[in-house]
């Protein structure tokens, strides 16, 4: 179950009329966290890149010093 958080503030215009503006924090916080996800799996995914190139360049540098 979702619980909302929000906030109403007060504001006045220039001829004197107030207004409310609410603001779903929670929505904010899921686009943070969705963001910050996206840049997480993509981190890993280049540091997985970088392990198998890793692992391919010892396997073939073996593979020349076992023919020596």
């Amino acid at each position: 179950m979702k619980t909302w958080k929000d906030e109403t503030h007060e504001h006045t215009q220039e001829g004197g009329e107030t207004f409310s503006v609410r603001r779903n924090f929670q929505r904010e916080e899921e686009e943070r966290n969705h963001a910050i996800l996206r840049k997480q799996v993509q981190d890993f995914k280049d540091t997985m890149k970088l392990v198998s190139i890793t692992i391919v360049t010892i396997f073939f540098l073996s593979f020349i010093l076992a023919q020596l």
